[in-house]
Order: C-alpha cells, then sequence, then structure tokens
C-alpha cells in the first residue's frame, strides 16, 4: 500500500490501493495506517470509523471484510460505472450482474469475479448534505 501524502486520491486509486489490499486479506488497521499515512483523516459517521480526505471517504472492516468508498460528489454515474467496468476489465472471468435499483430506488452496478470470490458495486446514493454521490463496495462474495 503506497503512502501517496502529496497526490490526491480519487476513488478508483482508493479502491486499488486500499480496497483490493484489505478483500485480498490486509488487517483493516494496517489499510487505516496506510491511508492516514497518505492524508485521509479519521472522523465518525453514524457511530462507525470512516477516513476522510476532502471529499473522499473511506470505510473498511474486517467483520465484515468489505470496503466502502464514496466518491467526490464531482464524479457522475456514467464515470463511476466506467471505473468498475475498468475494473471487470482488469480481472479476468468478471460477470456483469443485470442492471437493478437497491431498496432505495438507488440506481445499481454489479460486477463479480467468481474465481476471485469478491465483487465491486456502484450505487448513487445521497448525503448527508442532500448531494448525489457514487458508494463503491468491494467485498468477498457470501459463501452459498
Amino acid at each position: 500500500m503506497p503512502s501517496r501524502a502529496s497526490t490526491p486520491l480519487t476513488a478508483e486509486s482508493a479502491l486499488r490501493d486500499y480496497c483490493e489490499p484489505l478483500i485480498s486479506g490486509a488487517a483493516a488497521a494496517q489499510i487505516t495506517k496506510a491511508a492516514e499515512a497518505a492524508g485521509f483523516k479519521p472522523e465518525q459517521a453514524g457511530g462507525h470509523p470512516i477516513l476522510m480526505q476532502g471529499e473522499l471517504i473511506l470505510s473498511v472492516s474486517d467483520a465484515p471484510r468489505v470496503c466502502l468508498v464514496q466518491a467526490p460528489t464531482s464524479m457522475t454515474f456514467p464515470q463511476g460505472i466506467s471505473l468498475v467496468d475498468a475494473w471487470a476489465a482488469r480481472n479476468p472471468g468478471a460477470v456483469r450482474g443485470a442492471a437493478t435499483k437497491g431498496p432505495d430506488g438507488a440506481r445499481v452496478k454489479l460486477w463479480a469475479v467468481p474465481k476471485n470470490k469478491k465483487y465491486l458495486l456502484v450505487t448513487e446514493q445521497t448525503n448527508a448534505r442532500g448531494q448525489k454521490v457514487l458508494n463503491f463496495i468491494l467485498a468477498p462474495m457470501p459463501a452459498v
């Protein structure tokens, strides 16, 4: 996990530098330490620890093992789709989920990589200030 204190992070780099290592087995504490070294500041949201750098939000957890990246408000849903499509292209065997909407009516785009037992989804949500933001969730596929 590189330290990028002088380079502004993007949703894509946060997924690559912090989420991928977490899903591959790195501990959330190790990811948190690396993110803080890169300029993320620890905060709380709804009683849960998050890391913020500008508008970019990172949340990592060991149990359940999951990584969430909330992109800055400037990122559009088509840009989010491009990001998850590019991620899928770098993961051989990726399978696109059907276009759907979440329980709250938000648009959702999902790619799963069965052989690596992981998935990435993007969904458009409304933040606490009433602004549309994209949330990316990278997690292991549930056992069936």
